[in-house]
């Protein structure tokens, strides 16, 4: 589905404007509209080395799933919101456990995503190597999720460690990258080096 496409669908199921936290009117001087957001998610992660894919329902979250995959083998990090969908991937590829070390994905559901960075916070409370040991990782973002800074993500992931038994959160912004050897830019060195955020609508 094509970008513009995608933002008119999310016009027309969603408020055109989301809450405004403290933090926010002080910096910004006016609220993000959730198309916004996820076009300034959009933008930020794809600077970020993120291949970046819309879908509007399960089945192309599936379709996308199975095409990035291609038939490799995969650990589910602890997928609850769409735990279905990576179900049904079994008969078409290898889901095995998180202490495999010959998988080659992780995919992963994020909690928050952070627009102004495109970043995606992620509940590592379970499975947390799924998430950086295999090479490549998929993460599923439901736009909804998705808030304007740092500030509100913040205030976020604080209501949660209050509220629930979540202990830790893991901000994930691109594949993994170092310069430590020579000043030299290096992908993949501490963690994935391949990343997918799929946007669920």
């Amino acid at each position: 589905m094509e970008r513009n496409q995608f933002l008119t669908h999310l016009r027309a199921q969603m408020p055109t404007q989301r809450p405004q936290t403290h933090h926010a009117t002080a910096r910004t001087q006016r609220v993000l509209t959730t198309d916004e957001c996820v076009e300034l998610f959009i933008n930020r992660a794809t600077a970020a080395l993120t291949h970046v894919h819309i879908s509007t329902s399960d089945d192309e979250v599936k379709s996308i799933i199975l095409n990035i995959i291609d038939g490799a083998s995969f650990v589910n990090t602890g997928c609850h919101r769409f735990g279905h969908i990576l179900s049904n991937l079994s008969s078409q590829s290898e889901q095995v456990l998180a202490e495999d070390k010959n998988v080659t994905f992780g995919i992963s559901e994020a909690r928050i995503g952070v627009a102004l960075t495109g970043t995606c916070v992620l509940d590592a409370s379970q499975h947390r190597g799924g998430t950086l040991l295999p090479p490549r990782h998929i993460i599923l973002l439901n736009t909804a999720d998705i808030v304007p800074d740092l500030y509100a993500a913040y205030a976020l992931v604080g209501q949660s460690l209050r509220t629930t038994r979540t202990s830790v959160f893991a901000f994930h912004t691109g594949p993994s990258r170092s310069a430590d050897i020579e000043q030299t830019m290096a992908l993949g060195v501490h963690g994935p080096g391949d990343v997918h955020v799929i946007l669920v609508a």
